[in-house]
């Protein structure tokens, strides 16, 4: 108990310390033009991970996707990796289909079957072009060879480290012969991850789920206390979704993975929000947030007229009023974590990928006979039920406008992925802004108990608006909300990475 109090502790100050640092040091609210190309385009969290070699030697835009979720794997490796799972949504002109992986708090127990690599197998079956191994080897070369420790990762591992928490240190990857904690630019090296990865590539995706690999990955998750067996990875089936949630948001037509990712969630905030009025002040976007909803087994419901027009009729403009007026289910813990991909490639074929192993570093567990970081989904379920797959805020979605305008978007950070998405598409199909302004605007975020958060810089009418009439005004700093798109318009094709987690977007 005492281990799991000091893990959970450190994890929130890596959160703080990371929200700060980033949202401060960056500048969050920056400007500069969105990223031009003609062909195609990859936005992830890292750079290094956006590069188009794989499209530009024919790769599909899952091709792409699923070598870029691999690079980020390494390089935000406190974000995501093969030892957590996905939702896809993939776009190909003439169908729409989104397909999902499975998802206590920390250890062992907080570890569901990882569908990563299941949901990279069934993407690539239906829409890869160039052979699966080709997809392994940039970031097999990565983790071999080493890449400079980027500036997001440096700082979270430090703080781990300092503390002298050997179990998120990882020290045989993330610390020195020495023992001290590998700084900034400095190379790393996965070389474990590494011949994990080149095991997958070669012998195919039932290499993590059944054989010696698997085996060792058993073998470690039960030395930490864990309960999955071989059956458990052996019986694991990624979901095909040909029939994803449709919604007509004005001229557009959202496309998203319904329950249990936040599709259904996102799309009845632009609902309720298409009949009301907002402000608009300073290049930034507000509305009165006075509703918390979380209603995972009726996600039907949340596209139902009368319900979105109820709902709509019971936010007030003058007033906000307590958390009983609203009959509030009570919604999950806020949670941390997670990275995006949005990717689209010279056929049309795009993609919107959302893939975390939930929170900073999973479940702080490390296979150190696989290299692979353990998730903890376990913990979405927060006791409540007994569902397959647990509720996400995870919710990668793709718009299309009836002149052939495409917008491929989604977000990482927790609770606030909804919220950041919600409002970067706003600020862009309805406001004007371009990507890198809709993206960078700083985020209001209403968290589980009620209480609202401002992203520093946000306008300062604006919250002492809200305060005026009964909004209960915190200043929180655990912002960690992170948004990547590429939008393609007539020839042009548009791409930015939120640089809040100092992403950077590549194409030609």
């Amino acid at each position: 108990m005492v281990k799991k109090t000091v893990i959970v502790a450190l994890m929130m100050l890596v959160v703080a310390a990371v929200a700060t640092f980033v949202g401060v040091f960056f500048g969050v609210g920056k400007r500069k033009p969105p990223n031009e190309y003609f062909k195609a385009a990859v936005a992830a969290d890292a750079g290094l991970c956006s590069e188009v070699d794989i499209l530009i030697k024919g790769g599909s835009a899952v091709d792409a996707a699923i070598a870029a979720m691999l690079c980020t794997g390494l390089v935000n490796a406190h974000s995501m990796g093969i030892g957590g799972g996905l939702f896809l949504t993939i776009y190909n002109a003439t169908t729409v289909h989104s397909s999902n992986s499975l998802w206590f708090s920390v250890g062992g127990l907080a570890i569901a079957v990882p569908g990563e690599i299941r949901g990279y197998e069934m993407a690539h079956r239906r829409h890869g072009k160039l052979p699966w191994k080709d997809l392994f080897q940039p970031s097999i070369d990565l983790a071999e060879k080493g890449f400079p420790l980027g500036r997001a990762l440096s700082l979270i591992i430090t703080i781990c480290c300092l503390l002298h928490h050997k179990l998120l240190c990882f020290s045989e990857v993330f610390c020195g012969e020495d023992g001290d904690v590998r700084k900034e630019n400095e190379t790393i090296m996965f070389p474990k991850l590494a011949e994990t990865y080149r095991k997958i590539a070669t012998e195919g995706p039932n290499a993590f789920y059944e054989g010696q690999l698997a085996q060792n990955l058993v073998a470690d998750i039960a030395a930490a206390g864990g309960i999955i067996t071989m059956q458990d990875l052996q019986e694991y089936v990624a979901i095909l979704d040909e029939e994803p949630l449709r919604v007509d948001v004005g001229e557009y037509t959202m496309v998203a993975p319904t329950a249990p990712a936040s599709g259904p969630v996102l799309s009845l905030i632009l609902n309720i929000l298409k009949g009301k009025t907002v402000s608009f002040f300073s290049h930034f976007f507000i509305v009165n947030w006075s509703l918390v909803i979380f209603l995972f087994q009726s996600a039907a419901h949340l596209m139902n007229s009368s319900f979105i027009n109820h709902i709509r009729e019971m936010i007030s403009s003058n007033s906000t009023h307590d958390d009983s007026y609203y009959f509030n289910v009570k919604p999950s813990s806020d949670q941390t974590g997670t990275t995006h991909v949005s990717v689209m490639d010279e056929d049309g074929l795009a993609v919107s990928a959302t893939s975390t192993i939930n929170q900073i570093f999973g479940g702080a567990i490390y296979s150190s006979r696989t290299g692979i970081i353990l998730n903890n989904e376990l913990s979405d379920f927060c006791g409540r039920c007994k569902r397959e797959q647990p509720p996400s805020s995870m919710t990668p979605v793709i718009l299309e406008s009836k002149s052939g305008r495409i917008l491929v978007i989604g977000g990482s950070g927790g609770s606030l992925i909804t919220t950041a998405v919600a409002l970067s598409i706003m600020n862009h199909l309805w406001l004007g802004m371009n990507l890198t302004e809709a993206i960078s605007a700083p985020i209001v975020f209403v968290d589980s108990k009620n209480n609202v958060h401002f992203e520093p810089l946000f306008d300062k009418t604006v919250i002492d608006g809200l305060k005026a009439v009964g909004h209960k005004i915190t200043h929180w700093k655990y912002f960690f909300n992170v948004v990547n798109a590429v939008e393609k318009e007539g020839g042009c094709i548009s791409a930015f990475s939120d640089i809040r987690k100092m992403g950077q977007s590549a194409g030609y």
